[in-house]
């Protein structure tokens, strides 16, 4: 039993890894995570360049209701079995299944939750909240990942969810009541040297509707990263290129060839 700030049960069930080091390079669970916040910039008639959106409004991989002040409980585990469920201070609740275990030698991680919640993003943080506008009154969305890592080294991993809203008033006209992500993943990890494992993984990610700026936007994501740990230091240091088409649902407004390339580490201490 937990009660406090902290995880819900849904939190987290998008972005189950096998293999943890992956999460160094990911940092949030989706391709578009580690430069979501930049801001794709358009000319109007003007040629005066404004603002349209961020590349991380395009998607969303529907994980649950995040970190909230809760009250949660979760069942001890059965044979890798793992049910958890709660209440929070925000007007929502949820419920979660996870497995961990071996099969044949092969690891296997997976996850599903569901969530709903009542007002809008303002009284909430995470995807199961609204937009904070008031035209969206509740959410409930579904989601799960799953993630295998064989004996071999050779792994991959799938998330995927799906989203209702409820609209209220005239200010809706932009939000699709229903949005839609999937992303596949394959992974290789290896000890090539003796600093540690080296991983690349490629993923891709659909997103549908996700955006609640935009009623039917699409964003396409790629991912190839160069993953090396170096277990002597106990560090994860990565090289990372990423691609995206967005489709913002207005006629001539498509946001294409959006390219990425950069680096980062994760450092224990």
């Amino acid at each position: 039993m937990w009660i406090g700030r902290g995880d819900t049960a849904s939190n987290g069930t998008s972005e189950v890894q096998a293999l943890g080091a992956i999460d160094s390079g990911r940092l949030g669970g989706t391709t578009a995570s580690l430069i979501g916040d930049y801001q794709v910039l358009r000319e109007n008639e003007n040629l005066a360049t404004r603002a349209r959106a961020s590349v991380g409004s395009f998607f969303s991989n529907f994980d649950g209701l995040n970190r909230q002040n809760r009250i949660r409980y979760d069942t001890p585990t059965f044979f890798g079995f793992k049910v958890g469920g709660g209440l929070t201070d925000k007007m929502g609740y949820d419920a979660a299944l996870k497995y961990d275990g071996k099969i044949g030698g092969t690891s296997i991680e997976g996850a599903v939750g569901w969530c709903h919640a009542r007002g809008s993003q303002g009284a909430g943080s995470g995807t199961c909240f609204g937009n904070g506008s008031g035209t969206i009154t509740a959410q409930t969305q579904y989601n799960g990942s799953v993630s295998v890592l064989t004996p071999i080294g050779l792994g991959g991993t799938f998330s995927g969810g799906y989203v209702q809203r409820a609209l209220s008033g005239a200010g809706h006209t932009n939000i699709n009541s229903t949005g839609y992500n999937i992303q596949p993943a394959i992974f290789y990890t290896m000890k090539a040297t003796e600093l540690g494992n080296t991983t690349l993984e490629y993923a891709f990610q659909y997103c549908e509707s996700c955006s609640t700026s935009f009623k039917d936007s699409e964003g396409i994501g790629h991912s190839l990263m160069l993953m090396q740990q170096v277990d002597s230091i106990g560090g994860d240091y990565f090289v990372t290129f990423r691609y995206f088409d967005l489709d913002t649902g207005i006629a001539g407004d498509d946001l294409e060839n959006l390219w990425f390339i950069g680096a980062g580490f994760r450092q224990r201490f």
